[in-house]
Formats: C-alpha cells, sequence, structure tokens
C-alpha cells in the first residue's frame, strides 16, 4: 500500500471517530464555558469546532512523519536497520507494501467528504453574493459613521446586517433608520462594526464547515453557544462606544421590527436567539453570563423598558 493511501485511510478513521466521540462531549463543554466571558468564549467555542480536525491532522503527522522523513532520506532508517533490511521482517514496511482493498475506497470516501465540504463552502459564499447583489440593487444611499459605509435600502422589511463581500459595509434598511432614535441607530451601527472588525462573517464560514459533520444535536448547540457569544462580544463592543442602555433599547426595537433571513456565512446578521440573555448581559456586565434559559427574555424586556422610560421622563 503507498504510504500517502495508507495516511489518508488512518486519518478519515482517526476524523470519524474524533467527531462521533465530540459530539457526545459538545453539549457538556458548550455548558462548561458559560462562565467564560463573552470573548474568550467564542474564540474557546470556535477552538472546539475546529478540535477534530486538528486531532486528526496531528495524529496523521505524527504517525507517519517519521515514515516519510526516512523514505526520502532526511533521517536514517530505524526500523531497517534494526530488522537488517528486511522488509518482510519490518511491521511499518510490512503493512506498507501488504495490499489491502479496502484502502482505495476509504480514500475515495475521504476525498468524497473534501468535496461535499468544498461545494458547501461555495454555496455558502455564492449565497452571500447573492445577497450583497439583490441589496445593491436596493440601495438608496449611502452614509458614512466615523468612516465607516453604510448603506440604506428600500424595503418593507427591517434589515440591519455586516456583509464583507465585495467590500466591508454595514446595510440597514429604511424602516430601521426611521424606527430607531440617534443615538439608537448609532449603537446599532456600533454593533455591526464590530461584526466586521472581528471578522465574524469569515468565523462563520469556517465554523460552518467545521461542525457539518457533528451529529445534529451537536452542531446546532455549538453553532448556537458560539452565535451567542459573538453578539454579546459586540453588544459589550458596541455598548462601551456608547451607551448600554440605549443598545438595548435598540435592541428591542429591532427585534419587534425584524424579520428572521436565512443564515448564511460572509454575513452578519441579527440573530433573535437568547435575546434576554444578551440584554440580561448588557444591562447587568458583571453577572450577565448567558446561563440563564431563553424564558428569562420577558422580564429582561421589561426591566429595559422601564430603565427606559426613567431615562426619557
Amino acid at each position: 500500500m503507498h504510504l500517502a493511501l495508507f495516511a489518508i485511510d488512518v486519518w478519515l478513521l482517526v476524523l470519524a471517530l474524533a467527531l462521533l466521540l465530540w459530539s457526545q462531549a459538545v453539549p457538556t463543554l458548550a455548558r462548561g464555558s458559560r462562565h467564560l466571558a463573552p470573548e474568550a468564549r467564542a474564540r474557546r467555542l470556535l477552538g472546539y469546532a475546529l478540535a477534530p480536525w486538528a486531532i486528526a491532522w496531528l495524529t496523521v503527522a505524527l504517525a507517519f512523519a517519521p515514515t516519510w522523513l526516512a523514505a526520502t532520506g532526511w533521517v536514517t532508517d530505524w526500523c531497517l536497520s534494526r530488522n537488517a533490511g528486511s522488509l518482510a521482517a519490518c511491521p511499518m514496511h510490512g503493512v506498507a507494501t501488504d495490499p489491502d482493498p479496502v484502502a482505495p475506497l476509504l480514500a475515495m470516501l475521504a476525498l468524497l467528504l473534501s468535496a461535499v465540504a468544498l461545494m458547501r463552502a461555495g454555496w455558502m459564499v455564492h449565497l452571500a453574493i447573492s445577497i450583497a447583489g439583490r441589496l445593491g440593487m436596493v440601495k438608496q444611499r449611502s452614509l458614512i459613521i466615523d468612516g465607516l459605509r453604510v448603506d440604506v435600502v428600500a424595503g418593507d422589511q427591517a434589515l440591519a446586517m455586516a456583509l464583507c463581500v465585495p467590500n466591508c459595509r454595514v446595510v440597514v434598511s429604511e424602516q430601521v433608520v426611521e424606527s430607531l432614535e440617534a443615538a439608537e441607530f448609532r449603537a446599532l451601527i456600533e454593533h455591526e462594526r464590530a461584526h466586521l472588525a472581528r471578522g465574524d462573517a469569515y468565523a462563520t464560514l469556517v465554523l460552518g464547515i467545521a461542525t457539518m459533520f457533528l451529529l445534529p444535536r451537536a452542531r446546532r448547540e455549538l453553532r448556537g453557544a458560539w452565535r451567542l457569544a459573538v453578539e454579546q462580544s459586540c453588544d459589550s463592543i458596541a455598548a462601551y462606544r456608547t451607551n448600554a442602555l440605549t443598545l438595548a433599547s435598540a435592541l428591542l426595537k429591532y427585534a419587534r421590527l425584524h424579520t428572521a433571513l436565512p443564515r448564511t456565512a460572509m454575513v452578519s446578521a441579527f440573530d433573535e436567539a437568547d435575546l434576554g440573555a444578551r440584554i440580561r448581559s448588557l444591562l447587568h456586565p458583571d453577572t450577565g453570563v448567558a446561563t440563564g434559559p431563553s424564558g428569562c427574555a420577558g422580564g429582561c424586556l421589561r426591566r429595559c423598558h422601564w430603565l427606559r422610560l426613567a431615562r426619557t421622563g
């Protein structure tokens, strides 16, 4: 069996085992990271998504690097030297020279999985480009807010998202501009600016590909926990640049207007999931970790509403 073919087979088997075991551990790992700050939690969850792939590549590198170095003449072949140059007596070379009818099938499966991942990535990028193209056709005007380009588009739906294709910008609908006060609109723009600065659109693409082979429950929990951590991180940045109460008010107003859009990579759009946890984190940054259920959203919304009335009253 060729060394590269053998390495592909081992990589595929290790990856499959790692994904299976990781799918069982992801819910516990996600819950265990809730005590972290949003930025640290987002990095850790992204690391969890990439961990099975890193384990597979590291295993293959550690297992086959010595053999490859010996085959290319970089180091002495210690296996042959210990067995007087006999390939049959050397277990490593003996396995490598024995024919295995299953090995080509496993290699073809690995290539098929790679093709599926590339097709998935291409579809996500194509969808993001299509969304950017459609929004460009309904653009009414462009604003420059502290060096950031903000495109205002026409439409009946509330829209606020950060796009990085073909260039970085924020897109908002006319309805959002008219519904929010000036300070609230600025807070919303700062939130989207934070998405662009963090590169969340590209991270979404990486996360989508890295988790596509996890079991459904683990995939949903890991992606959902990562999205919440990212949104809370951007909320904290926007609150630092503007005001936490103003941002919470903007999120509440936007949530009432918002219509959910399909999630895709290269686009950072508003996510209503765990809105209560986000507002709770804004109002109580010292204790606002992502531990409470989404059912607490109603109390947080009412509290934010009364605080806003007290400020404007």
